[in-house]
């Protein structure tokens, strides 16, 4: 006859049951978290003093971003950090490399080239961001919803 223990582990091993997890392992990331490749894709942001003009970002898995606003295009080099902080917000960095000449959305037609930035972007899900502009901001700058994956 089997010992109970032994058919306990026998089935843990065959992944029929679970052990319990303490309270630290529980409250865990949950496997489909929104992580720092949730940003690659194409998002909207649709601006609140201009909502018929739509901006678009394209994040690239290879660090490269292009941005579309109004008739304007800029390409920008990005670096977002692997983990969130405390706050669930990933810092991302970057710097435009080109931009084209116009007016964007938010009416502006100076130069960005060669300025580096930070903002900091917290999911909701995998299909809506805000981001922030300083680590302890409260009020989101602005959000921006997913179009493509």
């Amino acid at each position: 006859m089997i010992s109970f223990l032994f058919q306990v582990f026998l089935l843990m091993f065959l992944g029929t049951i679970t052990p319990s997890l303490g309270a630290s392992q529980q409250e865990a990331t949950p496997i489909n978290a929104p992580s720092a490749n949730t940003i690659v894709g194409a998002w909207e942001h649709t601006l609140s003093k201009n909502p018929q003009c739509k901006e678009i970002y394209i994040f690239r898995p290879d660090g490269t971003l292009t941005v579309l606003s109004g008739n304007r295009r800029f390409e920008d080099r990005y670096e977002i950090n692997a983990q969130a902080d405390e706050r669930g917000r990933f810092k991302l960095t970057g710097i435009t490399q080109v931009n084209t000449d116009g007016i964007d959305c938010a009416g502006r037609s100076r130069s960005y080239v060669g300025k580096p930035y930070t903002v900091y972007i917290q999911f909701e899900g995998h299909d809506k961001c805000n981001a922030y502009g300083r680590p302890g901001d409260t009020k989101e700058s602005w959000s921006m919803r997913r179009i493509t994956h």
